[in-house]
């Protein structure tokens, strides 16, 4: 990999390139997301706490839409710097620009895969397979339905996988966006095979995987096409595309001091604490900067609004952090031999940073509001799944399989014969579906709620 042939241009689905005068190709991707309908629904897909009442929290939209504008930021810094080092003459006439337009969209995209209630609903969906692997469907255990590599997505279902997804008529987003999103470059069986490893020799990006079976001919083609450096001994396996840490850390920065915020403001975490650990962050990164922001807090009174201002200074404290340690080991990330988060190495030199993770997994990951929606939401799609994967695998569907079949979709239904090709157009239907569209068809396929028409 070097920094000039890791941009491409080129999308999926495009034979021949065309020319926009009003937009760059990278702005068509950026619209392309904006205007998707898999954007629009992340307004009513849980981040952490269910979505709001009377007290705002954030949803999937407005996360994704915080990740975009960091990684902008990101973006220009490190583009700056990079041509300040190498002087680039293919891609980089104007690299702040280039860069600062360029890293909203595979932030704006990063979680259009996830499914309803949040992180629970990837677990649900796999063990849903795990669960049910000896059950029989269409005369035979629903696991024998399956080849190996198979098996593995649907049992290990992951929202990164399902968002490189590529669908007819869908994103088409060009391989330079595509790319650097995949956090995970790697197959499911080779992520399988990670986790079984020494603590030592687990590769990070390998913790999980990025692509289906169903989309490996086209994740294969982008690797090769962007020079991806592969794995020696996997030819499905590849280190990260180098914009991936870019589009992590502004993820990362992001949900650890907002999901902070959102539980200050629903009372989980007190506002001593909250400022206490914020001003400690600014106070080993930027120390500098303590002093004026003393001066400015002495002047908000509001509770909400003293977080808040802490907020932003801490995401831009660790901000410009994440520049600093992109550039001192751009040589590691450029060669793939980089096998830490920006957001870990800086979190090992901040122990207020660390803290901060630690209280977010004790007090925040687990409180009683967020298991609630997890078991709900478990419970949801289950249901879900138990209703539709037999009708979907039936080879011939009697009646009442038939009628199941009709409430999906037709964007959504194949006239393929193989089971892995049905299974993953229902899950596209499934993993789609909002919180309030899984929770209303939950109730009106169980009879909880039956339809009334004046």
């Amino acid at each position: 990999m070097d920094w000039e042939t890791i941009i491409s241009s080129q999308r999926t689905g495009d034979t021949e390139h065309t020319s926009d005068n009003i937009r760059s190709d990278y702005q068509r991707d950026f619209d392309r997301i904006v205007f998707s309908s898999g954007f629009r629904r992340l307004q009513h897909k849980t981040q952490i706490f269910p979505l709001p009442g009377s007290t705002f929290v954030h949803n999937r939209l407005t996360h994704s839409l915080e990740v975009s504008s960091v990684g902008r930021s990101l973006g220009k810094a490190v583009g700056n710097r990079l041509f300040e080092r190498h002087r680039f003459d293919k891609h980089f006439q104007n690299p702040g620009q280039i860069y600062r337009t360029y890293w909203r969209r595979p932030c704006l995209a990063h979680d259009i895969g996830n499914p309803a209630f949040g992180h629970s609903g990837e677990s649900s969906i796999s063990r849903y397979f795990t669960e049910n692997s000896e059950t029989s469907i269409s005369g035979k255990p629903l696991r024998d339905h399956f080849s190996n590599p198979e098996w593995e997505d649907l049992t290990h279902f992951e929202g990164n996988a399902n968002g490189f997804r590529k669908n007819p008529g869908g994103l088409l987003l060009t391989y330079t966006t595509l790319a650097s999103f995949i956090k995970y470059p790697c197959s499911s069986p080779t992520a399988s095979e990670n986790k079984k490893q020494p603590t030592a020799e687990k590769r990070i990006h390998h913790n999980k995987y990025g692509f289906f079976a169903s989309e490996e001919p086209l994740f294969l083609d982008i690797a090769h096409k962007l020079e991806l450096i592969e794995e020696s001994s996997n030819p499905t396996a590849f280190c990260r595309h180098p914009f991936v840490f870019l589009t992590e850390a502004a993820d990362d920065i992001c949900y650890h001091i907002i999901d902070f915020e959102d539980a200050h403001r629903v009372g989980i975490i007190r506002q001593e604490k909250a400022e206490e650990l914020m001003t400690a962050i600014i106070q080993t990164l930027k120390p500098e900067e303590v002093n004026k922001i003393n001066f400015n807090m002495n002047r908000i009174t509001n509770a909400n609004e003293r977080i808040s201002y802490l907020r932003g200074k801490c995401i831009n404290c660790l901000s410009e952090s994440a520049v600093e340690i992109f550039m001192a080991y751009e040589q590691d990330i450029i060669t793939g031999r980089m096998n830490k988060s920006l957001f870990t190495l800086t979190a090992e030199e901040c122990p207020a940073l660390k803290e901060l993770k630690q209280i977010s997994s004790e007090k925040i990951y687990k409180h009683k509001s967020v298991i609630e929606i997890e078991i709900a939401g478990y419970h949801i799609l289950q249901k879900l799944l138990n209703l539709f994967v037999p009708s979907v695998l039936a080879s011939k569907p009697d009646n009442t399989e038939e009628k199941i079949i009709s409430l999906i979709p037709e964007q959504f239904k194949t006239d393929s014969d193989k089971p892995y090709t049905r299974i993953m157009a229902l899950l596209d239907f499934i993993s789609g579906m909002t919180d309030p569209f899984a929770t209303d068809m939950y109730r009106r396929v169980t009879g909880i709620e039956i339809a009334h028409y004046n």
